[in-house]
């Protein structure tokens, strides 16, 4: 049935680790087996409940769209207003605002504060200057990378006899890292239909 039929059973599920989160998760999920005029329950066949995750999730990729093309626009508008203070445009510091500042006639105000940023141009080289400053405990593999290391090790510890010592060393999971049971839902194809 699936690629990790032979390791799942001996999984136990995932912790709840935002149960703030969890709990909306809670009440929206009655919401949704409830019909909300009568409060009668609502019998969702597994069609219903896919219908109505694509929709959600149609919106939401519409607003990802929304949202990017957003912020598009707010970094042009912030490209023009550095390029204005830039050009020391009349309009800075007015009204009793600092030099770095445009005030409106509401109270609010705009500052364009400069400022560094630094991006890693030498992998290998940051890395050894991080350990010699003792940083070595920042070190975080992103989630993905983390998570596709212990599925694959999990695979391959599932093809191994127990009885093989060495092949059972190969494929230990990362020290720190546990593992638990969760259930992805993919959407695949047409995603609002």
């Amino acid at each position: 049935m699936g690629k990790y039929d032979k390791v799942m059973p001996s999984l136990a599920p995932a912790p709840v680790e935002n149960t703030e989160y969890q709990d909306k998760v809670e009440a929206v999920k009655q919401q949704i087996v409830k019909d909300p005029k009568t409060g009668a329950p609502v019998l969702h066949t597994p069609q219903t409940l896919a219908q109505g995750y694509v929709l959600l999730r149609g919106k939401r990729d519409q607003l990802k769209e929304e949202m990017y093309d957003l912020q598009v626009a707010i970094t042009a508008w912030e490209q023009l207003i550095t390029a204005s203070w830039e050009a020391d445009e009349p309009g800075w510091g007015t009204h009793g605002a600092g030099p770095n500042t445009v005030r409106l006639p509401n109270g609010a105000s705009i500052d364009v504060v400069p400022e560094p940023v630094g991006s890693v141009v030498d992998g290998p080289a940051f890395r050894q200057w991080c350990l010699a400053q003792g940083l070595a405990d920042k070190f975080i593999l992103p989630f993905m990378t983390m998570n596709s290391m212990v599925k694959e090790r999990l695979l391959a510890r599932a093809q191994i006899e127990t009885d093989d010592v060495e092949g059972m060393a190969r494929t230990a999971l990362p020290a720190g890292v546990e593992v638990h049971s969760y259930f992805a839902v993919r959407l695949r194809g047409a995603k609002d239909k």
